[in-house]
């Protein structure tokens, strides 16, 4: 039994990462969970993830000081996400 459910596993993980698209849907909620878990409570409150697409993290930021903030720590928080997701998708943050 246990090796048709890892049967099973795998054919869903192969599925997940020949779709492009529905990968990158399932990285894009993982990736507003971390942030919600990461990051803290005065950056979640001005700043949110809006997409996330070909490795390039899009977030809209609603203050002018945290804005220059985020822009400076891209790397860190890039690094951060990377290891939180176990794999290195996020490419590129991209503030709004």
């Amino acid at each position: 039994m246990k090796s048709s459910n890892e049967d099973i596993n795998s054919i869903i993980k192969s599925y997940i990462k020949g779709n492009k698209n529905l990968n990158e849907g399932l990285t894009s909620k993982h990736l507003m969970q971390i942030w919600k878990t990461e990051m803290s409570s005065t950056i979640t409150a001005y700043a949110s993830i809006v997409n996330f697409r070909h490795g390039k993290l899009y977030v809209k930021v609603e203050s002018a000081p945290l804005k220059q903030e985020l822009f400076t720590l891209r790397e860190k928080i890039k690094s951060l996400l990377n290891s939180k997701l176990s794999d290195n998708l996020v490419k590129e943050i991209i503030i709004l």
